[in-house]
């Protein structure tokens, strides 16, 4: 009996967490923590300014790119099982 009440509690409560809030509240805290200018345009490729942050990995050349370790791990995880399965069916393991 006590479990069942408390479970009829526990779910009127939350029924509460998720209802959705207000969109005027939501917009404001957004911009509030964002700092978003309501008159501002969205930045899109054609009014982006001509120098832009780029990090050093991506000004980088290709090159370059595949001699860095983590790039070779990454692309080994990637590629490496569908070789050893390709590898395993032809010598007839799998």
């Amino acid at each position: 009996m006590m479990k069942t009440a408390v479970l009829a509690a526990a779910a009127i409560v939350s029924v509460d967490a998720f209802a959705p809030a207000a969109r005027s509240l939501r917009t404001d805290v957004r911009r509030q923590v964002f700092q978003q200018d309501p008159d501002q345009k969205p930045l899109t490729a054609a009014n982006e300014p001509e120098e832009f942050f780029a990090s050093d990995f991506e000004s980088m050349a290709p090159e370059e790119k595949l001699k860095d370790p983590l790039v070779l791990l990454g692309l080994g995880s990637i590629f490496l099982p569908f070789i050893m399965i390709l590898g395993f069916q032809a010598t007839g393991v799998i």
